[in-house]
């Protein structure tokens, strides 16, 4: 009983209650369109494309288009300096944001810095880890992250002896966590998992 009310406070908090968020992110930016532009599309009056009236896809068209153009214009060097500045201060507070956030760069390919994954040696056992940055030559920051909450986890820094690199990609590593494990045979197969000299 205990399992089942975690694992649903987990898909409240890291995917119903972010992708609410956005829904209702949506439909807000779609009623300001309205707003906008119907005084310019009363012309199309009631005429329609397969059942969709057409001024109602022509503002779906207008939203992804808005999207692509914000998209675009984030990969500018001022743009990401006010993201960053607006994730640290708001962002970082709506619940589940840099798990879809995360979940997105390693679908769409994004994210300007793929984390590397290696195998930490953490108290005894091996975990799957992303690696962070080099600290000193030989020392390295990483983060554990959980299963199936990705988005949660803990920082170590570790010597390269505590640690094994693999050709793991971050979005497989990513997947595997989510589903508590299943698929690592397949990454893990010929790697031998001894305590580190």
């Amino acid at each position: 009983m205990r399992y089942f009310f975690r694992t649903a406070l987990v898909g409240l908090s890291v995917v119903i209650l972010p992708f609410t968020i956005v829904a209702i992110i949506g439909a807000k930016a779609y009623q300001f369109l309205q707003v906008l532009f119907q005084p310019i599309l009363r012309i199309f009056g009631d005429a329609s494309v397969a059942g969709l009236a057409i001024y109602k896809l022509i503002y779906i068209i207008i939203l992804i288009f808005l999207c692509f153009l914000a998209g675009t214009l984030a990969n500018t060097k001022l743009a990401k300096r006010c993201i960053n500045m607006l994730e640290d201060s708001i962002l970082v507070f709506v619940p589940g944001y840099q798990f879809i956030k995360g979940t997105l760069h390693g679908t769409t390919g994004l994210e300007d810095k793929k984390m590397e994954v290696v195998l930490v040696k953490v108290d005894d056992p091996w975990q799957m880890a992303f690696l962070i940055e080099e600290i000193n030559p030989g020392v390295y920051t990483v983060f554990v992250p959980g299963a199936p909450n990705v988005a949660s986890g803990n920082v170590y820094h570790v010597e390269e002896s505590m640690m094994m690199r693999t050709d793991i990609t971050q979005q497989q590593a990513m997947r595997c966590l989510r589903q508590l494990g299943y698929g690592s045979a397949k990454f893990l197969k010929d790697k031998k998992l001894t305590d580190p000299v």
